[in-house]
């Protein structure tokens, strides 16, 4: 007998449209049962998905943050554009990520670092504090202005910072109250605690000082050899790989982080890297008067 084509199941769904304005695109999906006719069964006939127009008259207004879209019942990834000052304010509207597929009930903006990947930005052959300036550039562009305004309507925000030493301290050797290597906020003011959860502007400390864990280095006061308890990892000048200072910031006052100045990398076993991750916000501040 001859073979015969299977038959088409059900629709299913309509998957989430590619645009939450201004016309966008859909697709939806079918299976082929291919046991209608027993061994007879061959694959059906047509294509097994359809593309469908939606959202075509849904006029495009930037939202705040993606707390907007949360709240408005989208439970899907997204990139799209967000205005935290709202049309008539100064700040210009910019793209971010938009993290909404958690079971939560917070709506995640985040904003990528374009020039870092792991282990982050190689610095070698400068000696003075703060002498190498990294900056740090955000997806589409956004500057630091534009970022630190969704800080500010965001009920939280948070960003991960890494700096990788080799025979390179946040602090000098023979002089830990002399700082090397800090951030820099999005006002361009120096932010001396690194790491820090709550940044810590004039408190030269990282984040392992909290816990007690950055370990114990020998500095020169006065020509005296004294061992002191360190304030950073990196302040002990191990001259092996892996030591690094690193955490979490969620200061969102000062955030995002605009640039790091990196220091103590003149000599020949001196040098560093430094990695700066996403900038991600959450939920809306009561204060800030949406």
């Amino acid at each position: 007998m001859p073979a015969v084509p299977g038959e088409w199941l059900s629709w299913q769904a309509w998957g989430h449209c590619s645009q939450t304005c201004a016309g966008g695109v859909r697709v939806r999906t079918r299976r082929c049962n291919m046991t209608a006719y027993g061994d007879l069964t061959i694959d059906c006939v047509g294509s097994n998905s359809e593309s469908g127009e939606c959202n075509a008259g849904v006029e495009c207004i930037a939202v705040r943050s993606c707390q907007d879209l949360k709240n408005s019942g989208f439970d899907y990834d997204m990139t799209t554009t967000i205005d935290p000052d709202g049309p008539s304010g100064p700040i210009k509207p910019f793209s971010v990520f938009c993290r909404l597929s958690g079971s939560d009930a917070f709506g995640y903006s985040i904003v990528n670092t374009t020039n870092m990947s792991l282990p982050g930005i190689y610095a070698h052959g400068s000696e003075p504090g703060g002498s190498i300036h990294i900056h740090i550039d955000y997806q589409g562009g956004a500057t630091a202005q534009q970022l630190n305004s969704l800080a500010q309507l965001s009920l939280n925000c948070s960003q991960f910072v890494r700096y990788t030493c080799h025979d390179a301290g946040i602090h000098y050797q023979n002089n830990v109250y002399l700082q090397a290597t800090w951030w820099v906020n999005y006002r361009w003011q120096q932010m001396l605690g690194w790491a820090q959860p709550y940044s810590l502007r004039y408190q030269s400390v990282c984040a392992c000082h909290a816990t007690g864990s950055c370990g114990t280095l020998t500095t020169n006061v006065e020509g005296v050899d004294t061992v002191v308890q360190a304030t950073c990892n990196c302040d002990r000048n191990e001259r092996v790989e892996n030591i690094f200072d690193e955490g979490t910031i969620y200061d969102k006052t000062n955030l995002p982080v605009n640039e790091v100045w990196v220091g103590d990398t003149g000599d020949a076993t001196e040098w560093s890297h430094t990695y700066v991750g996403p900038l991600v916000c959450w939920g809306f501040d009561p204060s800030a008067g949406r």
